[in-house]
């Protein structure tokens, strides 16, 4: 075989395994929300001007989300386009289309330094109430984790973990499963 055949099929082979990777249980078009790069539009709006100043009628008040009472951190009423990572079955493992979603994520609070994020983790319905809860935590340390190996400060950054308890889709079966296995990400800024 001449060597640029075998570069030929060389890159084919590469190109197809590659294919494979792609995470078919994610159910985000092709693995990064439609407001990324720009999903901040909203954030964006609100603080064009680059100041953050705290207005409690933008914020949740902390009832039934997860929140510490007492807490100087106050969550943003919507995530501001920011994505849901999602899981494999029985596991914490960051996917690659996942970590490109995270990858946004790391620039836009680079760009936007008061902004902090809760990072939330979910599991589907299969399994007890202690194991899904210490998955759940899993899973949203696996995301703080990555944005601080990516730059991010980790005084940015909580986690917080619901478990079975909060599922985004109610049923049963692999498809509603796959989207109950995630982490939300959850803007917030400094109450002052």
């Amino acid at each position: 075989m001449s060597k640029m055949r075998w570069m030929t099929a060389f890159l084919a082979a590469m190109l197809i395994s590659a294919a494979g990777c792609i995470d078919n249980n994610d159910p985000s078009e092709n693995g990064v929300p439609a407001a990324w790069p720009h999903g901040g539009a909203a954030f964006d709006a609100a603080y064009g001007d680059g100041s953050l100043e705290f207005d409690p009628s933008l914020y949740q008040d902390g009832a039934n989300d997860g929140s510490i009472a007492g807490d100087d951190w106050v969550e943003f009423e919507d995530r501001l386009g920011f994505p849901t990572v999602y899981y494999a079955y029985d596991s914490e493992a960051l996917s690659g289309s996942e970590t490109a979603k995270l990858d946004f994520v790391v620039g836009y609070m680079q760009d936007n330094p008061e902004l902090k994020l809760t990072v939330k983790g979910h599991c589907d319905e299969r399994g007890t109430e202690e194991y899904n809860r210490a998955l759940g935590e899993r899973r949203a340390i696996s995301v703080q984790d990555y944005l601080i190996g990516s730059g991010i400060d980790g005084s940015r950054l909580r986690t917080l973990s619901f478990g079975k308890d909060q599922p985004a889709v109610e049923g049963t079966g692999e498809a509603v499963w796959a989207q109950n296995r995630r982490a939300e990400l959850w803007p917030a800024v400094e109450r002052k």
